[in-house]
């Protein structure tokens, strides 16, 4: 219900800013166009505000994320040591850490983080209010009105003047009805009336209405029974019900009430000369002073209100001849579609609700599952073909093997890309004595649906990063620690930890590119690079020490200072021109840091036949750069990088493929300190490819077959970048299939691209031999490699 809300307060936005200055200019459009045209554009409003789709663009330029929920988080104050003098000797008392409640506005649908104490969701109880507004709207309208049809029903009867049913016949074959429309006399009504919405019945007082003025009256009444005006009627009161807080809609309803019968009275007076106009004039004068009350919503009457009554006696004397109006439709529609796509309320979670929650419910599904060593219920949320080429017991052991010991985990569902991070806790209990800490790892898993149910794509599940020894997951950021330690906690130890916390802390959790602080015997003040910090809390066990507990104590992000800053841009500047000339391994020392020194020296080890002291080239794009720069990202304390490449592998054998003119990868630097000052701890590649042309993309399998194979494809060392160097495929994924790469796009179309392994000594090369479509009988570009 909170998607419909959000929805229909964009639409009710939207369409009152451009409906506003069209109402104000009603006068205007009256004297220009027939009033039936601007009847239509009254309803054409009408309707699309009972439509609750927001018709934004992908990147609306104003998009509004409403701060409707509010949080109260626990952070922690670490007061500092006091010494106090206790017996013979001077002791250290350690105050505890002061918990702080804070309260915070966040989006709708927010996670709620392990320290979220109490949240109270506003948008829901918003949308409570407006359904029950808008639902006693509707039944009190509806009630007002069956209490008058009751009323009619017990008192209504058949007209008998014969004078009167003869011009009645009349009018109706004047305006050529098809439908029998009776006409009865009540006391209820105080004047002509057209009543009812699928069956309308036009009522006449029970002193019925003069013989002189009944044709003018009866041929207002039977033109809007002709044009379902009481139809259009409908469609105002359910405009006012579904946005009864919004003044502009109820001033839309009455604008158009009055419209409509300022239409048919243009319509009656068609054709007629003054002396007519005059009479019909005083037919609406003299039903004005027999009427008592203002009637009901669903039903038209041939007079209203003063105001409304001297607009139409001057509209019967205006020129007939109009503008046709389809301009004016045009570009209201126009304005409604341009100023709906500009303007977008997105509230985060409110739309993808429902998907995350399915998303939570099959990923611990599955992973309860493989907890628990359940095959059988790992098929119902894995997709048939997974288990197409593989036995029971071959998908037992896959994944059984793969994740031995997990004893806990926690989902992070991502709607907008269909998947979810998952971190798993693994315990080292089980097979060992000494004291070593369970471990974590991050996984990306993403999801499919088939036969529409949400499945696991075990082809889309990886490892994001390990928290072992050797594959550290860094930790740079309080989100990262969030998400490692944030709903399962400090990792368990097993046996108490002997060696020193301090130098075990930052090793144990990731932690990198900050600075670990002691305040006592058992709490540790971390400060990430980016400025935001934490307190992580110890116990003594025995002669060792276990965790304890981790509470935020900054959580915003702070600018470095203005020193830090000018180091930065010089390890940027530096890590450019390593991307154009190359890097050797003594400037690698004073440029990265310990991890990605490790990485770096694998690197050169591939490389062992050629003189260390060679500038080693840093190949992070498919090709050699020919111009890399930097931007400073001030709010999280990053690097952009921008790595720019014609195209072309100078001074290589191989060429790669003239499907684009020049190519940008986009990357993202991390900082951090260590024992010897600043220095680039990691980089992501945020965006591998840009094409200068973007045109020669393939997104479909028809794309591939008009490309066709190169002259002379390149070799790479992995499967995924042999297929995107020899072609520009995107919005597809890879799939291994027996001795071939099937490239499945977006569209549902496939390609295969068969290949050849050779392996060397410590690498292995893979050669395209060719690409096709097993749909495409005889179709084989290219030819096996020779």
């Amino acid at each position: 219900m909170t998607t419909i809300f959000w929805n229909l307060i964009q639409v009710g936005l939207t369409t009152s800013v451009v409906l506003l200055p069209i109402l104000l200019l009603c006068a205007v459009l009256r004297r220009r166009y027939p009033a039936r045209v601007v009847c239509a554009l009254w309803v054409i409003f009408a309707v699309r505000l009972l439509v609750p789709v927001q018709n934004s663009f992908p990147d609306a330029p104003v998009q509004v994320t409403p701060r409707t929920t509010l949080v109260e988080v626990q952070t922690t104050q670490v007061s500092e040591s006091v010494p106090e003098t206790s017996g013979m000797e001077d002791e250290p008392v350690i105050a505890e850490p002061q918990p702080i409640i804070e309260r915070h506005w966040v989006p709708a649908g927010a996670a709620v983080t392990a320290e979220t104490q109490k949240s109270i969701a506003f948008d829901e109880i918003l949308a409570l209010v407006w359904a029950v507004g808008a639902a006693a709207f509707f039944v009190g309208s509806m009630l007002s009105y069956w209490r008058f049809v009751h009323r009619v029903r017990r008192t209504a009867r058949d007209v008998r003047d014969l004078e009167l049913l003869r011009i009645y016949e009349s009018e109706c074959e004047r305006l050529g009805l098809r439908q029998r429309i009776p006409l009865r006399q009540t006391p209820e009504a105080d004047g002509p009336m057209l009543v009812g919405l699928v069956q309308p019945v036009l009522l006449l007082p029970k002193g019925g209405i003069p013989l002189a003025d009944a044709p003018l009256i009866l041929r207002h009444e039977l033109t809007h029974a002709k044009h379902k005006d009481v139809l259009c009627k409908m469609v105002f009161l359910l405009a006012r019900c579904v946005h009864w807080f919004n003044p502009v809609v109820h001033l839309l309803a009455w604008q158009g009430a009055q419209d409509l019968e300022i239409a048919c009275d243009q319509s009656v007076v068609h054709g007629l000369d003054t002396d007519a106009k005059r009479q019909y004039g005083q037919c609406i004068l003299n039903d004005v002073a027999r009427r008592m009350y203002g009637g009901t919503m669903l039903t038209t009457r041939l007079t209203g209100g003063g105001k409304a009554m001297k607009t139409r006696l001057q509209a019967l004397f205006s020129p007939n001849k109009k503008r046709r109006g389809v301009a004016l439709i045009l570009t209201a529609a126009f304005a409604l579609t341009l100023v709906g796509g500009c303007f977008a309320v997105t509230p985060k979670g409110t739309e993808n609700a429902a998907l995350e929650q399915e998303i939570r419910t099959t990923a611990e599904t599955y992973l309860q599952a493989v907890v628990d060593g359940d095959v059988q219920t790992l098929t119902t949320v894995l997709p048939k073909d997974a288990f197409a080429s593989r036995t029971q017991e071959e998908m037992q052991k896959m994944l059984f093997e793969a994740n031995p010991h997990v004893t806990a985990y926690a989902v992070y569902p991502d709607a907008e890309r269909a998947g979810a991070y998952v971190v798993k806790n693994w315990s080292q209990a089980p097979h060992s004595s000494l004291a070593a800490p369970d471990q974590r790892t991050v996984q990306w898993m993403q999801f499919i649906r088939e036969d529409g149910v949400l499945k696991v794509d075990v082809d889309g599940v990886y490892d994001t990063c390990t928290m072992q020894p050797f594959d550290k997951c860094s930790v740079r950021d309080l989100d990262t620690f969030q998400m490692l330690y944030g709903d399962l906690g400090l990792p368990e130890t097993g046996p108490a930890m002997l060696d020193d916390a301090a130098g075990q802390i930052e090793t144990l959790l990731g932690l990198t590119g900050g600075r670990l602080e002691e305040q006592g015997e058992t709490t540790f003040h971390y400060t990430f690079f980016n400025g935001q910090e934490i307190s992580i809390l110890t116990r003594p066990e025995g002669d060792g020490w276990k965790f304890d507990r981790w509470t935020t104590v900054q959580k915003d992000a702070k600018p470095v200072d203005a020193e830090t800053q000018k180091q930065m841009e010089a390890l940027a500047q530096r890590w450019c021109d390593a991307q154009v000339d190359g890097l050797s391994a003594e400037q690698a020392k004073t440029l990265l840091g310990k991890d990605m020194m490790v990485m770096f020296n694998e690197y050169i080890g591939w490389y062992s036949d050629i003189d260390e002291q060679r500038l080693m080239k840093v190949y992070n794009v498919p090709i050699l750069a020919d111009q890399a720069k930097y931007t400073v990202n001030d709010q999280d304390s990053t690097v952009t990088i921008r790595v720019y490449s014609d195209g072309k592998d100078s001074g290589d054998t191989e060429q790669s493929r003239s499907w684009f003119n020049g190519i940008t990868q986009v990357q993202t630097l991390y900082f951090g300190w260590q024992e010897d000052g600043l220095r680039i701890m990691d980089y992501t590649i945020d965006q591998a490819m840009i094409l200068d042309d973007p045109d020669v993309i393939c997104w479909t399998a028809d794309d591939v077959i008009k490309i066709g194979m190169p002259e002379q494809p390149m070799t790479t060392t992995s499967l995924e970048e042999l297929i995107y160097r020899n072609f520009p495929v995107a919005g597809g994924r890879y799939r291994k299939v027996d001795d071939m790469i099937a490239y499945d796009f977006a569209d549902g179309t496939m390609i295969y691209f068969q290949y050849e392994r050779e392996q060397l000594e410590d690498l292995d090369r893979y050669h395209l031999c060719r690409a096709f479509d097993r749909g495409r009988a005889g179709w084989h570009p290219g030819c096996d490699r020779m």
